[in-house]
């Protein structure tokens, strides 16, 4: 499962189509505005739509993300994966106001560059 984001172009509430039943929604806004797809086992992120604003990919056995995860986001949380590092060039993350990496097995030296790169009164970067 994973291969496509087909199931998040619609109107919120977005579910994955494996969730069971009761599952929670992404929350109000626009359509392509959110997807949680927390706790659905994903070992890889699928290229996601440029309509995508907030995205809920925590607990899930990521080891890594593509270059491009974090563009056009507003949020991204990757709490609770296997991530240790993020890509070399997060130019196109600028547009984050919150990036979640708790519990994420980052290094001191990752930590660093991510706090060095990123503006602090613009994203918050919760480790």
């Amino acid at each position: 499962s994973g291969s496509d984001w087909s199931h998040c172009a619609g109107s919120p509430p977005c579910r994955h189509p494996e969730w069971p039943p009761g599952s929670p929604p992404a929350g109000p806004g626009p359509p392509g505005a959110g997807c949680y797809l927390a706790d659905n086992q994903l070992r890889e992120a699928p290229a996601k739509p440029k309509s995508l604003r907030h995205l809920t990919l925590a607990n899930n056995p990521l080891e890594r993300v593509p270059d491009t995860l974090g563009c056009g986001l507003e949020e991204l949380d990757l709490s609770g994966t296997k991530v240790s590092q993020l890509p070399a060039d997060l130019t196109g993350w600028r547009t984050l106001r919150v990036l979640n990496l708790a519990h994420c097995p980052l290094s001191h030296e990752e930590k660093d560059r991510l706090e060095a790169f990123f503006d602090p009164l613009k994203t918050l970067l919760i480790f």
